[in-house]
C-alpha cells in the first residue's frame, strides 16, 4: 500500500457506525440542529497497522510504504482511471500534512452516545457475509429477491432494444 500519510494516527469509523448515528440524527433533527459531530472509530491506527490488519483479513501480507502525494500521482498515472486532477493531488498533500500533525488523531464517545452502541473499533477478521437486498415489493406473500429483479430489468431492456432495431431506430 503506497500512500502519503506517514506515521500519523487516526481512528477509522465503520460505515455501519456512521449509518447508525445518521439515522438517530434524522429521527430527531431538532435535538441536533446546528451541531457538528466529529465521528471516530473505537481504536486509533497508523496506516502501517491498517495494512497489517488488512493482510490478516485477506490472508496475504500487506505492507505500507510512505510516499508523497506527487509520487502517488506518478504511480496512479499508470492506472486505468486517469481522470485525477491536480486539485485532487493537492488535497491529498494537505490531508497528509494534517494527518502527520495529528489533526485526525483521537477518539470520542459520540458514536455510542448518539448511536446507542459502541463503535466496531476493529477491522473484522472475516468479511461479513453478503446478503442480497430484497425488494420491498411483494408478490402475494413472497418477497422477490433483488437478483430476480435485475434479471427482469435486463430482459425488459433487451426487449426494448430489439423493438427499436426492428423499427430501424438506434438504441441509446
Amino acid at each position: 500500500m503506497r500512500l502519503p500519510f506517514g506515521t500519523g494516527r487516526h481512528a477509522p469509523i465503520a460505515a455501519e457506525d456512521q449509518a447508525r448515528v445518521i439515522a438517530k440524527v434524522l429521527l430527531a433533527p431538532d435535538e441536533h440542529k446546528g451541531k457538528v459531530y466529529p465521528l471516530y472509530g473505537g481504536k486509533e491506527y497508523t496506516f502501517s497497522e491498517i495494512a497489517t490488519e488488512i493482510g490478516k483479513v485477506i490472508g496475504k501480507p500487506v505492507g505500507y510504504e510512505q510516499v508523497d502525494a506527487w509520487t502517488l500521482k506518478k504511480l496512479a498515472a499508470n492506472s486505468p482511471r486517469r481522470n485525477h486532477t491536480n486539485t485532487l493531488w493537492q488535497h491529498f498533500q494537505e490531508i497528509a500534512k494534517d494527518h502527520q500533525n495529528g489533526v485526525f488523531a483521537g477518539t470520542n464517545d459520540l458514536v455510542e452516545k448518539i448511536g446507542g452502541k459502541r463503535p466496531i473499533g476493529r477491522i473484522p477478521r472475516r468479511p461479513p457475509e453478503r446478503v442480497p437486498f430484497l425488494s420491498l415489493r411483494t408478490k402475494g406473500k413472497q418477497v422477490v429477491p433483488a437478483a430476480d429483479l435485475r434479471y427482469r430489468r435486463r430482459s425488459l431492456r433487451a426487449r426494448r432494444v430489439r423493438r427499436r432495431d426492428r423499427r430501424g431506430v438506434l438504441p441509446r
